[in-house]
């Protein structure tokens, strides 16, 4: 039997060790835990999950901003367990749910049980291209090259292409020149990294390559509207990686939406494997 449990302060030490204990690697959801855990126990907004007695989670509800974490202690709470015991339990109308999970858990499927909204659900996925097969065959009207930034007409060809590809996406409004430019003096540029797709030498794709944390992250990948559809993404991705292999990059890395299934089936047939999802949901009634 399951049930909840207030935690109090005498809770603090026992708390903090579950947090210590913690790994990543073990539990198939989770949320970023905040720092400050007397806070949540001073204003009685944290809870234990219990099962036959045993503690196998911990909920923390933050009242000022609305928001819920979730430590696991154990794997025997799943998703829709938890979210049957949130409403259950308590009344987070409008409160966020932010938290990591792996590719088992079928977020979308649960609104069929629960009502909440989807903010954000992002795959993190990676590729070892070191280890993909060199030989590609491109078909004649098919080329991937490199964008030369320090011609203006080609920093406003990446303009173009970039506000086509993602222009309206999800609330994205479209860049400036003055943000592009600002951009590539961020030291996280790279300049020889910079890619279009031309399809009978018209532009019609742009992707970048990035370096974040001392890792190689592929960024503002698209092909604009009127070329979708017809196979050209998995060329252009396929020339991306040739051109990073040549500067000796092993494993390159990305994220993308999860309900862009298109994208993430290319990404997949090329190689890149998920990491971890992130999502973040605001609960309603």
């Amino acid at each position: 039997m399951t049930k909840i449990q207030r935690a109090s302060i005498r809770d603090l030490v026992r708390i903090i060790k579950f947090k210590n204990r913690f790994k990543e690697i073990e539990h198939n959801f989770y949320s970023i835990i905040p720092n400050n855990l007397i806070y949540y126990l001073f204003r009685d907004r944290c809870f234990f999950i219990l099962k036959n007695k045993i503690i196998c989670g911990i909920v923390f509800i933050n009242t000022s901003i609305r928001e819920i974490y979730y430590l696991p202690v154990t794997n025997q709470i799943y998703f829709f367990s938890l979210m049957h015991i949130l409403k259950k339990n308590f009344n987070l109308e409008g409160y966020i749910f932010k938290f990591t999970y792996k590719n088992g858990i079928k977020i979308d499927t649960y609104r069929k049980y629960f009502k909440f909204n989807i903010i954000s659900n992002i795959k993190n996925m990676q590729c070892d291209i070191g280890k993909l097969n060199n030989i590609y065959s491109f078909p004649d009207d098919i080329r991937v090259r490199k964008l030369d930034i320090s011609r203006k007409d080609e920093i406003y060809l990446r303009l173009e292409l970039q506000n086509k590809v993602f222009g309206g996406k999800n609330g994205r409004q479209n860049l400036t020149i003055d943000e592009v430019i600002e951009e590539q003096k961020n030291p996280r540029f790279l300049r020889n990294m910079c890619f279009v797709l031309e399809i009978n030498s018209v532009p019609a794709g742009y992707g970048q390559i990035l370096i974040i944390d001392n890792l190689y992250h592929l960024v503002n990948f698209g092909v604009i509207p009127e070329f979708r559809r017809k196979g050209y993404g998995y060329y252009f991705l396929l020339g991306i990686i040739e051109e990073c292999k040549k500067y000796e990059i092993e494993e390159l890395y990305l994220t993308v939406d999860n309900m862009n299934h298109s994208a993430v089936n290319l990404y997949k047939k090329i190689g890149f494997k998920e990491i971890f999802n992130q999502a973040k949901i605001e609960l309603k009634e």
